[in-house]
């Protein structure tokens, strides 16, 4: 196996074969499972994010989140006996294109003909000044299946971005879910992109009994965000100067109180027109007034408001249902961080204000992120802890009724006490009762990575620079894996049928450290996910985990200092500190749901990463005697290190799992071409049918619609022009 960084993947589009490395792939093991994941961008062509240009310059996406990434698929394919297939692709959405035309050193679109068009990193987000945010689609992977399909067909979706239909064979684009005119944009209207930001969920969810997909669009008000509509407009004037003025600005308030810098910080954006362009002459005043921008026009046109829609698709074409979702007394619900997770019951949609700051605030509040002082600066002024508890909203799927335009959601009257990314939902819900089961990582921020500056929190030194980017996972606390039963009615947690799994293990000697509940991730379990089999309690009976543990490359200070005072501290901070120094590592888990407690565990060596990971039912009946949750094979995705200190190496793997049976891998796979460093979500279905749905949106309609809006002629003719020549002919 080749020797790389931990960082390292690759955007090479792959139809390889792998090959036993050890053990016997099981003769029962079949279907495709599809992993999503994020791969650099069109400039770095994969990962790491290289600190210099061909050229010798600096990098502006160097140290880039690794969450801000094209979307790269893996499908693995287990249909012939004996034998692992990969088949791997570049998600090549409209968004993609445009990036593509407008990279760095494109020869087909030379930067003085489209000066503001290309985009660049912006923390999480990629945008462009002047086109928009991408929709980079490189979170999850849903099927659906309604009933007029032949086989599964599939979406791939990302947290500020319609969901999009991929053919399952092919893995090529297919359709947005919903055209950019049903969605509500989340940056005010004022903007005009073509590529619109709009605020979804990473996991809308499909009834496989019902056969109705549903999703969300949410809006945050933006009258407090940092004006980032006069600051676009600037940076599209005078890039340099706006830069050098804000980093002044942050060595001014470097040492002073959050509360005076973030005055001084909004008062520098809120009057930034005046502070680049100075005063405007009498002239320029009466052509503004004459191209209609009165300052009431402006102050309308530049915000958006806190608000909530359910979206519903039945597969065929028409508009999307959409109904506005407002609490008890009425009002608009305004989300505080993100709804990454929906889940489903036969009668109640269930959302989450989940722990993840993926919101538009956060993700145009820096403008420069490669510019040290800056980020440093303001990431310390606006960077908050997640909120260490989730609040839930309960939606009557009875109420989603044709000829509605509203509905209410009723929301939790105390919130689950613990914060929370995931979670799955039972699909029964007798007497009204339904059960969640929920994934809390605790004191841990997935919106925030490892930045270059970052130094560790155990001993002070630079963060490890092969780390730069990687989800700053230095988790503050213990994690813990809840089981709440909630009476629907009442909107409450029914406390004496609601528990949660937390252990220590052996933290004495984390090579044996047995269950355990350190870094709590991704789970599994049979038919998750399904567009075929609705999730019941007989499948949710043993649940698998992923814990990540803790890693000491990974605590930064920045991290430590922000969760230093956690509201639901178990471990404390010393103790926490002297646990990471040993380094617990990564562990693969099984739950009993029904006592919630750990039943089979296998820890993997040092260095060793669990990515993803996926159930796949063995073929067949299930036998008698034999429990169905446990009838079948645990696929995981794996990020191997060998070597110590600063001189590790890595490679790729795809281990199998017995899933009643833990102890060791069945089998292990590889191949030197498969190369990947951080993958996220995946599914697993049974057959490969190439969608045949009839529902299409006309990329050329969809994308004019928004195009048509943009007031200034000017403007408006060179977009077209440039959607004309670089984006509507690969479609």
């Amino acid at each position: 196996m080749p020797n790389r960084p931990v960082m390292y993947a690759s955007n090479k589009e792959l139809d390889i074969e792998l090959e036993v490395i050890e053990g016997e792939l099981p003769k029962d093991i079949y279907g495709h499972v599809f992993v999503n994941s994020p791969c650099g961008s069109v400039n770095s062509e994969g990962l790491p994010f290289p600190e210099k240009n061909t050229d010798g310059s600096d990098n502006r996406e160097y140290a880039s989140p690794i969450m801000n990434g094209d979307a790269y698929v893996f499908r693995f394919d287990f249909d012939e006996v004996g034998k692992l297939k990969l088949k791997t692709r570049l998600l090549k959405t409209p968004c993609y294109y445009a990036d593509l035309a407008t990279k760095k050193d494109n020869p087909q679109a030379p930067t003085n003909d489209y000066p503001n068009f290309f985009f660049r990193n912006m923390g999480i987000s990629r945008i462009s000044l002047a086109l928009g945010a991408r929709n980079e689609l490189n979170t999850a992977v849903v099927p659906i299946k309604f009933a007029a399909d032949k086989g599964n067909r599939m979406l791939a979706t990302y947290d500020v971005g319609r969901a999009y239909e991929i053919d399952p064979v092919s893995l090529k684009i297919l359709t947005p879910i919903g055209k950019n005119t049903e969605w509500l944009a989340a940056t005010p209207p004022l903007f005009n992109f073509p590529f619109p930001l709009v605020q979804s969920t990473a996991h809308p969810v499909f009834d496989p009994v019902k056969k109705m997909f549903y999703t969300v669009n949410f809006t945050k008000s933006t009258q407090t965000m940092l004006s980032s509509m006069d600051l676009f407009a600037m940076m599209i004037e005078d890039e340099g100067k706006v830069e050098l003025r804000l980093e002044n600005l942050a060595k001014e308030i470097e040492g002073k109180e959050k509360k005076e810098g973030l005055e001084k910080i909004n008062q520098f954006l809120s009057n930034i027109r005046l502070e680049i362009k100075g005063k405007p002459t009498w002239w320029k005043k009466i052509v503004n007034w004459i191209l209609g921008e009165v300052e009431e026009y402006v102050e309308a046109k530049s915000k958006t408001y806190d608000s909530l829609y359910v979206m519903e698709w039945n597969g065929e074409g028409g508009e999307l249902k959409k109904w506005e979702v407002l609490d008890n007394e009425g009002k608009a619900i305004a989300i505080k961080q993100c709804i990454h997770q929906t889940t489903i019951t036969q009668d109640y949609l269930v959302l989450i204000d989940a722990s993840f700051k993926f919101s538009i605030d956060i993700l145009v509040n820096n403008p420069f992120p490669n510019n040290q002082t800056i980020d440093r600066i303001i990431r310390r002024l606006i960077s908050g802890e997640m909120e260490p508890f989730t609040d839930v909203y309960l939606i009557k799927r009875a109420d989603l009724q044709a000829g509605v335009s509203k509905v209410t959601a009723k929301k939790l009257v105390k919130p689950i006490p613990l914060e929370c990314v995931h979670l799955t939902a039972e699909y029964e819900n007798p007497n009204g009762e339904i059960t969640l089961h929920t994934a809390h990582n605790s004191a841990a921020c997935l919106a925030e990575w490892l930045r270059a500056y970052d130094l560790s929190a155990l001993d002070g030194q630079p963060i490890n620079k092969d780390y730069m980017g990687l989800f700053a996972l230095g988790d503050m606390d213990i994690g813990r894996i809840g089981k709440f039963v909630i009476d629907a009615e009442k909107a409450e947690i029914i406390d004496a049928k609601s528990k949660i799994f937390l252990e220590k293990g052996n933290v004495n000697n984390p090579e044996q450290i047995g269950i355990n509940s350190w870094g709590i991730g991704l789970h599994t379990f049979r038919n998750m996910i399904s567009a075929e089999i609705p999730t019941t309690k007989a499948q949710l009976k043993n649940i698998f985990w992923q814990t990540y543990g803790l890693d000491r490359n990974m605590l930064s200070q920045f991290i430590y200092n922000l969760y230093a005072n956690y509201k639901n501290r178990i471990i404390p901070l010393e103790e926490l500190k002297e646990i990471t120094k040993k380094q617990i590592p990564y562990t693969l888990l099984r739950i009993d749901t029904s006592t919630m407690e750990g039943k089979d565990v296998y820890v993997f060596p040092k260095n060793y990463n669990l990515r993803s990971l996926q159930f796949m039912p063995k073929k067949g009946e299930v036998p008698a005697g034999i429990e169905e949750s446990l009838h079948g094979y645990i696929f995981c995705a794996m990020l191997n290190g060998k070597g110590e200190g600063q001189n590790v190496d890595y490679y790729n793997e795809i281990w199998i799992f017995d899933a009643a049976n833990l102890k060791k891998p069945v089998c292990r796979l590889g191949n030197s071409e498969m190369a990947f460093t951080f993958t996220l979500h995946c599914t697993w279905i049974p057959d490969l049918v190439p969608s045949e749905s009839k529902y299409n949106i006309d990329v050329q309609q969809d994308y004019n619609s928004l195009i048509n809006t943009i007031i200034r002629p000017k403007r408006k003719k060179r977009v077209q022009q440039f959607f004309d020549d670089y984006v509507y002919p690969n479609f």
